[in-house]
């Protein structure tokens, strides 16, 4: 994990670090967080129990139905934003 950041650059892809809080009341993704050491994750409640991982499995099954450029600092660097992260 980079300091500071939720992201990695793995290979062929980018891993993002979850901290998923269980039995939320309604599914979010809250943002991202850094605690005192620099360990950074992105904090995602889900409204599933974490017996036998399903809270786990509510985040890998929550559909994505769009995603958005939502700023473009240059030709090569946007952002993006996922759509649909709800109950």
């Amino acid at each position: 994990m980079n300091p500071g950041s939720p992201l990695t650059s793995r290979g062929d892809g980018i891993e993002l670090a979850l901290k998923v809080t269980p039995r939320a009341g309604r599914a979010a993704i809250e943002g991202a967080v850094v605690d005192a050491a620099g360990a950074a994750w992105l904090a995602v409640k889900v409204t599933a129990p974490p017996e036998d991982g399903r809270a786990n499995a509510a985040v890998l099954e929550r559909p994505i139905t769009a995603v958005n450029a939502i700023a473009c600092a240059s030709r090569e660097i946007f952002m993006v934003m996922l759509l649909s992260w709800s109950d």
